[in-house]
């Protein structure tokens, strides 16, 4: 498993820089990012569906997000 901390990134770059470490890292299955912007969930959840073979699980970890993602 690959971990990234977007903790302090706003509104859009946490999604943004994951969206492009997922298309670009062909050897890694499991990814974890730690965000604490309020829109990370849905911003993950929306870039689940526009990407193939892609699973996602949301953790609230009380004050930040430790979102999983796995490429099938």
């Amino acid at each position: 498993m690959k971990s990234f901390n977007f903790i302090g990134l706003k509104c859009h770059l946490p999604v943004l820089k994951a969206n492009k470490i997922l298309k670009n890292d062909q050897e890694n299955k499991i990814f974890e990012f730690l965000c604490d912007d309020a829109t990370a969930p849905t911003d993950f959840q929306n870039l689940a569906k526009n990407l193939n073979n892609i699973s996602i699980e949301i953790i609230d970890k009380k004050g930040f997000y430790k979102i999983l993602v796995k490429k099938d």
